[in-house]
């Protein structure tokens, strides 16, 4: 008797879960064994013990170097003074100044007309700089990378 009013304690709450799959199988965990199914599944919450880090003078010295490093590899460069950026592949496809300035003047308007935050501009002509250094492209390949870092920036 003892043993069936343990079972039905634990079976309270898993009758609001109508499944019978889990009522057969609590109910013959039950019955297979005096204890109790927490019990025989060993189910002991034993607080793990965190090991803190030692932190010393030398490893931070080592992450800012590494960081350092790590910030070098993202600067932006003035890709319109490269010379090979000056002489596209064709006459009117190079990118120069007027063009960038084309495209910060239509972001600006493009930002405008939704009343998006103005700063969003800047980051999105961060994000057009940064790409603009690893890689050269045209004019039209220019426009389609202003109006994906604008997408991403929003």
């Amino acid at each position: 008797a003892q043993h069936n009013q343990a079972a039905s304690n634990y079976l309270k709450p898993l009758r609001t879960l109508h499944h019978p799959s889990i009522l057969v199988v609590i109910c013959m965990l039950c019955s297979c064994s005096s204890t109790m199914p927490s019990s025989m599944l060993k189910l002991k919450m034993k607080p793990r013990k965190r090991k803190t880090p030692s932190v010393t003078n030398d490893t931070n010295a080592d992450y800012i170097c590494v960081m350092l490093a790590q910030e070098k590899a993202y600067d932006c460069k003035d890709y319109l003074s490269i010379p090979s950026w000056r002489s596209g592949k064709e006459k009117g496809s190079a990118i120069d100044e007027y063009c960038r300035e084309q495209i910060v003047e239509w972001t600006y308007r493009v930002v405008d007309y939704f009343r998006i935050d103005r700063e969003v501009v800047s980051v999105s002509l961060n994000y057009l700089d940064r790409f603009l250094c690893t890689r050269m492209c045209d004019r039209p390949l220019f426009k389609l990378a202003a109006t994906t870092t604008l997408h991403m920036a929003v």
